[in-house]
């Protein structure tokens, strides 16, 4: 299967689209084969979104799948699970055998990534983490890959950022054969960048040091070409002043905060030209509509955003800050520093620097939720101690958790205390409160116990 496309599945007829496991799994080797499967994970609850994980992987002639009921649940059932929950049960379908799997994995995968309502960092990370607990299946992250640089292309710039398209067409140029469509549409995309007059020339050097990194020879040798004409011997020796790498954080914020849709930077030149500074005359109206209509107005970007986004997503920062605390003085210093970079014929990167002070910048990060992080650390610190009893104490703890009695488990979890005051002191210090910590270790404790 070349291309993304070929995984593209629908909810009808699927067992006859894929086939489906038509063997009776009962004994005790198909139960061990799962559990090795499922040892990749840390967090294992004997119960998951109403199904137990033990399992899973049977599937009896003529009865429901477990693998096709888990993955409708993940497809189906998206609203009412939180957005860990989605993503763990897409980690647990790829570990459970299926004939044409997959097809089904990407296609649940794909429910993810598509989901807007999702912070696409959080949605990239999902299938592009190399992390020993949160990665999925090479075989499904591979098309996954594939179909989130799809969708980034439909979606835009200003809903994907160029730093996650840029790095998924670079694991597609990397791992994809030259015949298969994706890579060409990856390189095409690329070459777009390079070559429009439009884009930002750190923008470009990203995508050349691609290129030059893990290109093909004739690819390699037109980033060379490239490079020469700019001026530059060794891409990798370019670096971004601390201006420009403030600017990109915080516009890393505004697209995270706000959307831009249908908006136009109207209101902010409105906001501008019935500023004290232009109405005082100190600084000219003229210039503030020749700021919007030939440079504003330009199509050219910043980071893949184009100016006239930019300003969008300014002004409804703006707008949020006037909301809170500081209110009119913080916009106005804002408009104030605005003003001045439009009189001085100021770059972008000067634009969006105007919200330091006001805006904190978010640096690039990808990586699970804290809560993912929290709900693996404490269900693998419980299994850790245990196994650290000694074998009659451990046998009727196991016995208590296979029962309705929970007694000696409660009594396991008062020894447990210590254990668990070490890990609240370690996510403290990431902010996580007493009352989430809590929240979250009586959620997954009794999830262990059951």
């Amino acid at each position: 299967m070349d291309d993304y496309a070929s995984y593209e599945t629908t909810n009808d007829n699927q067992d006859a689209d894929y086939g489906s496991y038509e063997r009776e799994n009962t004994n005790d080797d198909s139960l061990d084969a799962l559990q090795e499967e499922f040892g990749s994970h840390q967090y294992v609850p004997k119960n998951f979104l109403g199904m137990e994980t033990s399992k899973l992987g049977f599937h009896i002639v003529n009865q429901p799948s477990p693998f096709l009921e888990l993955k409708n649940k993940i497809i189906n059932e998206a609203s009412s699970l939180k957005i860990e929950d989605r993503m763990q049960a897409v980690r647990y379908l790829c570990s459970i055998p299926y004939v044409n799997g997959t097809a089904h994995c990407v296609e649940a995968a794909m429910s993810i990534i598509k989901d807007e309502s999702i912070d696409v960092y959080k949605r990239f990370y999902f299938f592009a983490s190399n992390e020993k607990y949160f990665r999925l299946d090479d075989h499904v992250s591979k098309f996954c890959f594939a179909g989130f640089f799809k969708y980034g292309l439909k979606a835009g710039s200003t809903l994907v950022p160029y730093e996650l398209m840029i790095k998924t067409a670079a694991y597609i140029i990397r791992t994809f054969d030259s015949d298969q469509p994706v890579r060409q549409s990856a390189l095409d995309w690329c070459l777009d960048i390079i070559e429009s007059e439009f884009e930002d020339i750190q923008t470009k050097l990203r995508v050349l040091r691609v290129f030059k990194d893990l290109g093909q020879v004739d690819e390699q040798m037109y980033a060379d070409d490239q490079l020469e004409q700019l001026g530059i011997e060794d891409v990798n020796q370019v670096e971004i002043d601390e201006a420009e790498r403030l600017a990109i954080d915080l516009l890393r914020a505004i697209r995270i905060a706000h959307k831009v849709g249908d908006d136009t930077p109207e209101q902010l030149y409105i906001e501008l030209c019935n500023h004290q500074e232009v109405k005082e005359g100190r600084v000219s109206a003229d210039e503030v509509t020749a700021f919007f209509n030939d440079y504003v107005n330009s199509g050219e970007k910043f980071d893949g955003v184009a100016i006239n986004d930019i300003m969008v997503l300014m002004m409804k920062e703006i707008n949020k800050l006037q909301a809170s605390s500081g209110g009119v003085h913080v916009t106005n210093e804002i408009y104030f520093r605005l003003l001045i970079c439009i009189q001085q014929n100021s770059n972008i990167v000067e634009i969006l620097n105007t919200l330091s002070n006001f805006t904190e910048p978010v640096p690039f990060s990808i990586g699970p939720s804290l809560f993912e992080r929290l709900r693996n650390e404490i269900f693998a610190a419980l299994n850790k101690s245990l196994l650290s009893l000694n074998e009659g104490l451990r046998q009727e703890v196991e016995k208590s958790r296979n029962s309705e009695d929970k007694a000696a488990c409660k009594e396991f979890l008062i020894y447990f205390d210590d254990e668990k005051e070490l890990i609240y002191k370690q996510f403290a210090k990431e902010k996580v409160s007493n009352k989430e910590f809590e929240d979250t270790f009586d959620k997954v404790s009794k999830e262990w116990m059951n």
